[in-house]
Parts: structure tokens; sequence; C-alpha cells
């Protein structure tokens, strides 16, 4: 199953806005909000100019959403290839190259990027290079880095200074140097907005000074455009769900020799035990706990509270367990907690510092409400068999009090039964005007 097989919908006007812009120069930085269709923009306006030879460079978790967005988002079909390795010939014929920035740290890679010319150049998630001095950044931003061999080169962002203004230094020195002049040498960049002094153990460059004309200077002159969720919220649909479609190298296989199909009604039906069924379910779940754990890791680098939805207590207490041991508070919501438990977990997630809700589907998916002030996303660590589920649950952030966007991620391996099932919900409640098939 690929995102072929869905029907491509149209852009909404602030996207063709966004299309236009990058086509609009050499060198452009997309700074969108998150969710507002940053890939889609990207892959229309390369189609648009025609390009023939691509090459995408993104975090490791995403690159396969890439190879599906592609070819869902282009008119053109195009030979891709995803670089899975640090050691990997890319064959001469692809079109459209997809790797993570750690390849860029393959000198066998990077060498075979160099020796090419390439239409267009795209960094996803481009504050990846904020650090000047590291080697992913010289590589792609340096002197003679990647984004020299591309005809055109864009850089892509939901969070486009991580810290203060000095992340944005390589940028002004690259990409922005015409914009920038005089001010990209890190000296008097850091100088004009970093608000630099130093010291005896050397330069300081945490403050941020002359931001107006900061602004300008990325704005202003047409180098970036940022859109956020509340200047075209009257455009965004109410809920989206989005397949995560995981690649299964390196995973347990699950082998399920039962036959699945869906009911009218949006519900899995099987031969199955109630034991097998329960059997399936867990392995499932727990193949991914540790992708979601670095996937929720990335989302928390963007929002400051996220809910991920679960059916096993193990599946559970292991994220909750491995998100607190990288930092983040969180708080649990199953079936065995007593009341006054359940009541004190819910409102430290809306009322305190908790920044992960992680609930048992069955014990949260209904009758719990407050989530939606504090709370717009959500990720199913292991996801119900009936739709209705997947709606009812959903609902608990979609509903009066929520003024912003919802987004639902619903993570599959790739070809694994679970993947197959979902799609076939999907199919049959219909919903592809909602939904974003992506992957990670």
């Amino acid at each position: 199953m690929t995102s072929q097989t869905l029907s491509r919908p149209k852009l909404r006007p602030y996207q063709i806005e966004g299309v236009k812009f990058l086509r609009s120069g050499r060198h452009k930085v997309l700074m969108d909000d998150p969710g507002l269709g940053k890939t889609a923009q990207t892959v229309v306006a390369f189609d648009s100019l025609g390009a023939q030879s691509i090459v995408i460079v993104c975090p490791p978790a995403v690159k396969t959403m890439w190879e599906d967005q592609v070819p869902f988002w282009s008119k053109t079909k195009r030979r891709i290839h995803v670089v899975m390795h640090m050691h990997e010939w890319i064959p001469d014929e692809a079109q459209v190259v997809i790797l993570g920035y750690s390849n860029l740290l393959s000198p066998m890679i990077l060498d075979q990027l160099l020796a090419r010319r390439w239409a267009v150049g795209v960094a996803d998630e481009i504050h990846f290079c904020s650090n000047p001095d590291a080697k992913r950044t010289k590589a792609l931003l340096g002197t003679k880095g990647l984004w020299t061999k591309c005809g055109f080169f864009w850089g892509l962002t939901g969070t486009p200074m991580t810290n203060t203004p000095v992340d944005l230094y390589p940028l002004a020195a690259t990409i922005g140097r015409k914009v920038f002049k005089s001010e990209s040498k890190w000296y008097w960049f850091t100088k004009r907005y970093c608000g630099r002094y130093k010291t005896r153990f050397g330069y300081v460059c945490k403050g941020a000074t002359n931001q107006a004309q900061l602004r300008k200077k990325l704005f202003d002159s047409g180098m970036c455009l940022r859109r956020l969720k509340s200047d075209v919220l009257d455009e965004l649909p109410d809920r989206q769900y989005r397949i995560i479609r995981l690649n299964n190298t390196g995973r347990k296989e699950i082998t399920w020799n039962k036959e699945l199909k869906v009911s009218e009604f949006g519900q899995v039906e099987t031969s199955a035990s109630a034991a097998e069924i329960a059997q399936l379910r867990f392995e499932l779940g727990w193949e991914k706990v540790s992708f979601l754990i670095d996937y929720a890791s990335e989302v928390l680098n963007q929002r400051e509270k996220i809910i991920i939805f679960t059916w096993h207590r193990k599946v559970t207490e292991s994220l909750a367990f491995e998100l607190y041991m990288r930092g983040y508070e969180t708080c649990t919501y199953y079936g065995s907690m007593t009341p006054k438990a359940k009541e004190k977990s819910k409102r430290s997630f809306t009322h305190g510092s908790s920044r992960v809700f992680i609930a048992n589907i069955a014990s949260a998916g209904t009758g719990i409400d407050g989530l939606q002030h504090v709370c717009d996303y959500a990720i199913y660590a292991e996801l119900p068999w009936t739709f209705v589920e997947i709606m009812q649950s959903t609902d608990r952030i979609w509903r009066i009090g929520q003024t912003k966007n919802v987004i639902s991620d619903l993570p599959v391996i790739d070809k694994q039964v679970e993947h197959k099932m979902i799609v076939a919900l999907m199919k049959k409640q219909n919903v592809f005007s909602n939904l974003l098939l992506t992957s990670g």
C-alpha cells in the first residue's frame, strides 16, 4: 500500500502561496508551523519546475515519509532511492535521492552527492544544522557543501530557532549571504543579533538583539516565509488522521495466518480467538516501542503536550519510563487505577507540568474531558481494531474548547498486518478528505 492509492487533495490557498514562494528564488526557507503541509508545498513546487534530479536531506525518522509523499503529490513519475546505510552506492538513474542527516557524515555517500548537479535540494528540518561547527552542517551548508551543487535549494523547518538567534547563523552565512551581506560573517552577525560579548573564556552569543531588523532581513527580503496555524486556521481541516508507515528493516516479522476483513461498519473481523488477537496486538505494539520513544521526543520539540494512546499495561509503563528517563514528565491513565488516581493523573496533565499523557484507549477513549484545553496531538502506540474507537479517543481532544487543528498519528510497521488493517479501516470510513498518508 502506497500513498499513490489515495486521491490527491487540492492545495489550500496558503499552500499555493507557499509553492509560488519556493519557486520565486534559488534559495528559500519555508518556516510554516508544523502540520501546515510543508512537504506537499515542496513536492508541488519542484514538480512545477519540471525538476528531474532532486536530493532531499531529512531526519532519519521521516525518510520513508518523503518516499511516500513525493509520488503522492507529484504528477511526474520519478525513480526514487532512499539511502538506508552509511556505505551504499546511489544508482545513477535515481532521480530523487532521500537521505538522513547522519548519512552526510559518510564520505562515500557525500562524495557521490557532490559529484552530481541537482536541480533541487531540500533540507527538511534544516534547524538540525544550527551548529556551524558540526560536520553535518559543513557537509550541507559549508562553502563546498551540498547546497552549492543545487540549482534551487530550499530549507524547511517549523522550529527555525531552537534556542537563540545564533541558531540562524548557518542560514545567514550561506543561502542568506546576499541578504545579510557583511552580516553573513560570524563576527558581525553575532555582534548585531546575538548580543555577543567577550569573557575570559571566549565569546558568548546567547542574547537576542536588533530583532526587528533580523525579522526584516529574513522575511521582508523574501528569503523566508512563515505562517502560523492561527493565520490560516479557517483553511485547515478540523481533524487529520495520519498513517505513519515505519520501515520494517531490522524489525521482528510478526506472522499472522488468519484472514482479516473490515465490516461495513468499520470493524475488523477475523476467525482468530480472543487470545490470539490479544497476543498479536501486544506483539505489534511492543515492536514499535523504541520508535515511539524517538518519535514522541521529536514531537515534544515542537509541542508542549501530547497524548499517547495504548492498549497494554506493559507498553504504557515502558513508554512512561523511557520518556521519563529522557527528561519528559509523564502521567499514565489505565483501568486498574482508582478513580482518585485517574483524576490526579489527568490534572497533572491538564493543570500541571506533565507533558505526556499515556492513556489506555479503553479507559480514556470515552468520558474524559478537559484534555482539549492543553493538547491537540495524539499518537496511537497501539491501534484499536474499530474505527469508532479511534474516532472516540481522538474526540477527547477534538471537542468544544479546542481552538487548534487536531492531529492523530497512527504508526504501523510497513507491510505487516496492522498496516493493512488500518488502511482498510480508513478506506471503509471514507475519511480520505481528512487523511494524510505519511510515514516515519
